[in-house]
């Protein structure tokens, strides 16, 4: 079984390292988990809960005096049992043993291991008996057996609790106990081996098998058994191979018991009655104040720094003794590597001597009420501070300039044949011709973006360096390439507003739709449908066709005097719709206001004409016998009643600010006109679109003859996507060189981001050096309805002198 114990060992534990002793033991065996000591019921020494034995030595009853790890000449010897192999150096972790006549020179203290933990001492000037071995000077291993004869102890079954006694400490006044933590643990062993305990309450219980033990005093009975005394306290629990009891929750009387009757069955299955167990709870009451024991300090210590010359800083420290409950203090001071190396006054002036690395004083007091002297030591830490040292070498930079060239081929462009200065403070070189030191724009298709980089690693004094771009070390190497523009994906769907001036709340149309969106719909477009001049509105879903939206909004949602008449459509509130006595008529707008006859029929209301035949006037109401003047256009009212008549003379001219007034648009279908004179002309249907023109007068240098350069681009320009598109665009090129060609290019966006080439184009040709010319192209293209971006680029193959100085673009839309 287990004998080796950790620093904090459990309940389990320490039952199972002192099993072998106490198998032959009754009740009174105790252990103490503080000392690590196991006791008879006589109160001997049985054995130790801990794996390892300290011996120290002194010549006082507590060891203060004279505490030493030999025996010569002392009185007492003291024992420490700990699970470390390391001794302790405080007197007070030991138990000190007087030795008759002291140890003298020629005695020594003898032991002998015999198992189970268990040890024996005795002072003699010779081994005791075979197998007895002398203090070694080191702890001692309890679990190694020496030579000496072992003891038989006999086995059989045996209940106890551990600790058989639990403290239970009281604080406050008046004096309140506190259980926390203090639990009763039972355990039972037999031949040596812990027997685990079953919570089963009779004998017949399927839980009492072979080799376990329960509560009960008799084979019928259980818990009902334990007596309690002065104690409040729960029923116990398994707490695996142990019983345990939760904490108590009153204490009448001091002490107070638990008593236990046990039943054990062995491997035969038979049951025996074993004895009692009883564990003792007694209160832990705090103890007076002690008095305070001596101190010794040591003030104004510090550490000193030493310079090149070897001057210190502080030059000296003074040091000064702090005691306390010393009575008649006597100091004496030993300094090592300072001056003065002694003194035994209560304070001391030091200075560091030049070649020491640190100073230690060692302050030692004596005092009447002391049984031996007592000390301080402090080491106060000389640093050197040296002189500055020499420079570092130079540090190293890297660099990494690169230039760029765009191709729209895959071999490699030709290598430069001059060099570029790289200047370290700016990071700034020029590349060479036909090549750039950062990547370019392009988005032509099928081009090659080419680097050469040209890696630098100089000392760190360097101020430029030379970049020798022929150097065929340093590869051309392809970085990037243009693909090809993917295809269009599919329209999204949207959310947008489509407004009617009539009343017609009918789902949109395509054509309104693609007016707005440039397209037809698609499933998940919402349009919420603003009709009848804006007075009304209805919010139409697409899926596979137009359906009506509906959202349903509650009554408390609704903001007072927020919904009016006219946003209500006619026969949807009826009166089983509105709670008795909600709408008066301090609630009611009159504006707008219409009223019907018992058919329905509107007599009276705002947009409604009044109808004479739904009227009966009274007598002299109406005016009559009115005549009109066919010459001079005056009315004559010959009848009685109020009221007049106001109307245009034949006189009165239509013009051009009344024209509208008094004649319908397309009045007059067929018309024969002899002469005509008209100031402008809109043909119907807008059947020619022209835009606004384009046009730029920046200069722009073309150096490299095989390299598209963007000249101008249109603002956003709609196109209704019902006939040609026809871009105009003339640019004035210089061609610097015999044999030279003019190039243009037209590109369409949508975005302004991804460009589409429609037309590109040869200009003209020119073979003279350096002539210029005006160039004319002209784009025809079918483009769906939308909003586009048009881009001129142009390219000149003469190279260094080509520019444009000024071109235009001319957009114009023909509708089939």
């Amino acid at each position: 079984m287990p004998y080796a114990l950790d620093g904090n060992p459990s309940q389990s534990e320490i039952s199972d390292a002192i099993n072998y002793l106490l198998s032959n033991f009754s009740t009174g065996v105790t252990s103490d988990p503080n000392t690590g000591e196991v006791k008879g019921p006589t109160g001997n020494i049985l054995s130790y809960l801990y794996k390892y034995m300290a011996i120290k030595y002194a010549d006082s009853f507590d060891g203060s005096v004279n505490f030493s790890n030999s025996p010569t000449n002392r009185q007492y010897f003291g024992l420490r049992n700990n699970d470390a192999a390391a001794e302790s150096s405080n007197f007070t972790d030991y138990i000190w043993n007087k030795v008759t006549g002291g140890f003298g020179t020629t005695k020594f203290l003898w032991y002998v291991s015999t198992g189970g933990r268990q040890i024996q001492f005795a002072v003699s000037t010779t081994a005791p008996d075979t197998g007895w071995l002398i203090d070694p000077g080191a702890s001692i291993d309890l679990d190694v057996v020496t030579s000496g004869n072992i003891p038989v102890i006999a086995e059989t079954f045996f209940s106890y609790f551990t600790p058989n006694t639990l403290q239970v400490p009281r604080s406050g006044l008046p004096l309140t106990p506190s259980f926390t933590g203090v639990q009763a643990a039972l355990y039972s062993i037999d031949k040596g081996s812990v027997v685990p305990f079953t919570d089963a309450q009779t004998d017949s219980n399927v839980g009492f098998v072979n080799n376990s033990w329960r509560i009960g005093n008799s084979s019928t009975t259980g818990n009902g058994d334990i007596s309690y005394t002065n104690i409040t306290v729960g029923s116990p629990t398994d707490g695996g191979d142990f019983a345990i009891w939760p904490a108590p929750t009153a204490m009448s009387a001091n002490p107070a018991y638990i008593s236990v009757p046990v039943r054990y069955k062995n491997n035969l299955g038979v049951v025996t009655q074993a004895a009692v167990a009883t564990v003792q709870f007694i209160f832990a009451d705090p103890g007076a104040t002690g008095y305070s024991g001596p101190t010794i300090d040591i003030s104004g210590f510090t550490g000193f720094t030493q310079n090149a010359g070897g001057a210190f800083t502080p030059a000296t420290a003074t040091l000064s003794a702090i005691t306390t409950n010393i009575t008649s203090p006597t100091y004496s001071w030993a300094i090592t590597g300072g001056t003065p190396t002694s003194s035994t006054a209560s304070s001391v002036v030091i200075t560091p001597n030049s070649s020491a690395t640190s100073v230690t004083v060692v302050l030692t007091v004596n005092g009447s009420n002391l049984s031996s002297p007592g000390s301080k030591t402090v080491v106060m830490p000389i640093v050197y501070d040296g002189a500055t040292g020499a420079a570092g070498a130079n540090g190293v930079m890297s660099a990494f300039p690169t230039i760029y060239q765009w191709t729209g081929s895959s071999t490699p462009p030709t290598r430069p044949t001059t060099t570029s200065t790289y200047t370290w403070s700016t990071g700034a070189y020029t590349a060479p011709s036909g090549w750039a030191s950062s990547a370019p724009s392009n988005t032509t298709q099928g081009n090659y973006l080419w680097t050469i980089t040209y890696p630098l690693n100089v000392s760190a004094t360097t101020t430029t360096s030379t970049l020798d771009w022929t150097d065929t070390g340093n590869p051309i190497r392809a970085i990037a390439y243009n693909g090809t523009v993917g295809p269009t994906g599919s329209a999204g769907a949207a959310t947008f507003v489509i407004t009617r001036t009539a009343n017609d709340s009918s789902p949109p149309t395509n054509s309104e739709v693609s007016a707005l969106l440039g397209r037809t719909p698609v499933a998940g477009d919402i349009c919420t449908l603003s009709y009848n001049s804006s007075n009304n509105a209805i919010v139409y879903r697409y899926i596979t066709s137009w359906t009506t939206f509906v959202t349903y909004i509650t009554g408390s949602l609704i903001v007072s005097d927020t919904i009016t008449g006219d946003k209500i459509a006619a026969n949807t509130i009826t009166g089983d719709r509105i709670a008795a006595n909600t709408v008066t008529a301090t609630n009611i707008n009159s504006n707008n206001l219409t009223i019907k006859d018992n058919s329905g029929v509107v007599l009276f209301g705002a947009g409604t004409n009044l109808n004479y035949a739904n009227i009966t006037p009274a007598t002299g109401w109406l005016n009559s016998n009115v005549t009109i003047n066919e010459v001079t256009g005056v009315i004559s009212l010959g009848g009685a009643g109020g009221g007049s008549v106001t109307a245009v003379t034949p006189n009165n001219k239509i013009s051009s600010s009344n024209i509208s007034t008094y004649m319908a648009s397309a009045a007059i279908g067929t018309a024969y006109i002899g002469d005509l004179a008209v100031n402008t002309v809109n043909i119907a249907g807008q059947a020619v679109t022209f835009s606004t023109i384009t046009q730029s007068t920046t200069q722009l240098n073309m150096p490299n003859g095989t390299q598209w350069y963007d000249y101008l681009t249109t603002p956003y320009t709609y196109i209704t996507g019902t006939g040609i598109v026809v871009i105009q665009w003339n640019p004035m090129l210089i061609l610097g060189g015999g044999s030279s060609f003019g190039y243009g290019r037209i590109s369409i966006s949508q975005d302004g981001t991804n460009w589409t080439i429609i037309d590109e184009t040869l200009l003209g040709y020119i073979a003279v050096d350096a002539m210029g010319a005006s160039f004319c192209g002209i784009t025809k293209a079918t483009l769906s309805a939308g909003s586009y971006y048009f881009k001129l680029s142009l390219m000149g193959t003469s190279g260094g002198g080509t520019r444009c100085e000024r071109a235009n673009i001319l957009i114009s839309e023909f509708k089939k």
